[in-house]
């Protein structure tokens, strides 16, 4: 038997996976006093590169400057999935500073954040997934978003978009140019490990 002390564990790591296997929780415990281990969960970002943190705190810049007033920001990263350290980071992060978490994922089911917005409004909406749908869908989107414009900009809110390519950006420019006009920030994450 091995003589630990409370003060010599940090944590224990657990690892749980839910039952469909797209959920993992993490876990650390620490000693009680009867000697056992009690385990509480725990918030777990994944390291992003130095270049890349600059940029994250680039983007938490902007959104302290236009607090309370329209903005939108388009965040460029090669792999970006509603799994990826970047994404996490920020989303976490406008949790802890903001208690606003709002987000929204695009998929072939669900396609109009513009309807979103007006039934569950928030001061901060994550968007991605917006170019892997087919460039109709995204046509429709963006002409029903530009046309909602005056509704989201009278509320304040601030759109973080998560594209894939800077191609994308072309899509805003042609469908919904008010929109385009109104960007206050585009960033690049150049890592392939966003």
């Amino acid at each position: 038997m091995l003589n630990i002390d409370k003060e010599d564990l940090a944590a224990i790591p657990l690892l749980s996976v839910s039952d469909d296997w797209r959920r993992v929780t993490s876990s650390c415990g620490y000693l009680t006093e009867s000697g056992g281990v009690k385990y509480f969960t725990a918030k777990y970002i994944a390291p992003i590169y130095k270049k890349d943190n600059a940029q994250v705190d680039e983007i938490f810049q902007n959104l302290k400057i236009s607090e309370g007033k329209f903005s939108i920001i388009f965040a460029i990263a090669p792999k970006v999935n509603y799994r990826s350290p970047i994404f996490r980071r920020v989303k976490d992060d406008i949790w802890d500073r903001y208690r606003s978490p709002g987000d929204f994922f695009y998929d072939r089911w669900q396609t109009d954040l513009a309807q979103k917005l007006r039934d569950f409004p928030s001061d901060y909406m994550s968007v991605i997934g917006l170019d892997t749908l087919n460039e109709k869908q995204i046509q429709t989107e963006l002409q029903q978003l530009n046309l909602s414009r005056d509704a989201i900009v009278s509320r304040g809110t601030t759109l973080i978009y998560w594209l894939r390519s800077s191609e994308s950006l072309e899509y805003f420019r042609r469908y919904c140019p008010d929109m385009w006009d109104l960007r206050s920030l585009v960033i690049n994450f150049d890592s392939t490990e966003v």
